[in-house]
């Protein structure tokens, strides 16, 4: 019952994709979600607008809204709302949080450095730190529990930003030492 579940949710999510207004940010933005993980939420936004949104949080938390020709600022506003969600805006960025994720967010700063767009499905968290330290031409080493990166679409983000943005999402640290950036788990 919950694989029947679960696979009539990935396929209203993919009709989802498939019927959602997509160009530039300044079209209107028209949907329909029920019940559906944040995380899966913010993946559609970012489908039809175009923008990065990254939510750091209970991977568990459901949502339902209905966008009728909303700006992309005032959809993420009702995402937020409709889930008692903090919105913060990085750079380029969307981050979606809650009460409890607020300190990671806001050791999130914004820099000036090398930008890079990734765009990942089903990889490993270490497949996904080596593709930044190739990107960006820094050693960076993971050091943590194997994870899994389901889905992480990213344009034009600072790569150390993006580093924060992992380190947030998965409960890492990031630590800078001369040459080398090392993510490890919190203990």
């Amino acid at each position: 019952m919950n694989f029947l579940r679960a696979a009539l949710h990935s396929a209203a999510i993919s009709l989802f994709f498939f019927l959602g207004l997509r160009a530039d940010a300044a079209d209107l933005l028209n949907a329909r979600v029920t019940n559906v993980p944040v995380d899966a939420a913010c993946r559609v936004l970012t489908e039809l607008s175009g923008e990065n949104v990254v939510f750091i949080g209970d991977m568990k938390q459901r949502v339902s809204f209905e966008l009728n020709g909303h700006r992309f600022d005032d959809a993420i506003g009702i995402v937020a709302a409709r889930s008692s969600l903090l919105v913060r805006r990085v750079g380029n960025v969307s981050l979606l949080f809650d009460e409890q994720h607020r300190r990671i967010v806001e050791a999130i700063q914004e820099r000036d450095s090398q930008r890079i767009s990734l765009h990942v499905e089903n990889r490993s968290l270490l497949w996904v730190v080596q593709a930044i330290s190739r990107l960006s031409g820094f050693e960076i080493a993971y050091m943590g529990a194997p994870r899994s990166v389901q889905s992480l679409h990213l344009n034009d983000v600072p790569w150390e930003q993006l580093l924060d943005i992992l380190a947030g999402k998965y409960g890492l640290r990031v630590e800078r030492r001369k040459s080398t950036i090392s993510l490890r788990d919190r203990s």
